[in-house]
């Protein structure tokens, strides 16, 4: 009420609350970008582990019985997953500096192929990089869900 008792105007009302509501949702919109840089520093960590790995297992396979055009091309395509994942982490990025539908469909995609990606981990018993990358997974849930929308 007023100090003469009459009522506020609705429209005041609204105002206030509207306020109230885009300060909450620049809070959620600052969530959404942590959870789409953290996922992107993860997956960063992912590169490195599973880059660690080419020396040893292009060793192991040449060291194998198996055909000559797949000792070849072995090393390429083991190569082709650490960019892979490298660009998932550039497209993170990303990401975080957009708003809105794009903001929200890159996270999308981004947790859709973490969790893919997790799942072949499991597959191939590779049970560290399929829990990291299903948690990846989860923060890009996370900040798809959280992305303001203009």
């Amino acid at each position: 009420m007023l100090a003469d008792g009459n009522r506020q105007p609705a429209t005041t009302l609204a105002r206030h609350a509207l306020g109230e509501i885009c300060l909450s949702r620049d809070r959620v919109f600052f969530m959404s970008r942590l959870f789409s840089v953290a996922g992107a520093i993860l997956l960063v960590g992912m590169v490195a582990y599973h880059g660690s790995g080419i020396v040893s297992i292009s060793a192991d396979m040449t060291q194998s019985d198996a055909p000559n055009y797949l000792k070849n091309i072995f090393p390429v395509l083991f190569l082709n997953t650490s960019l892979y994942l490298a660009t998932l982490a550039a497209f993170a990025l990303l990401a975080a500096s957009s708003s809105g539908a794009a903001a929200r469909g890159l996270n999308a995609l981004i947790a859709v192929s973490s969790f893919a990606n997790a799942g072949l981990g499991a597959f191939l018993n590779e049970w560290t990089a399929a829990g990291v990358l299903g948690f990846i997974g989860m923060l890009f849930t996370a900040a798809s869900l959280t992305v303001r929308q203009e």
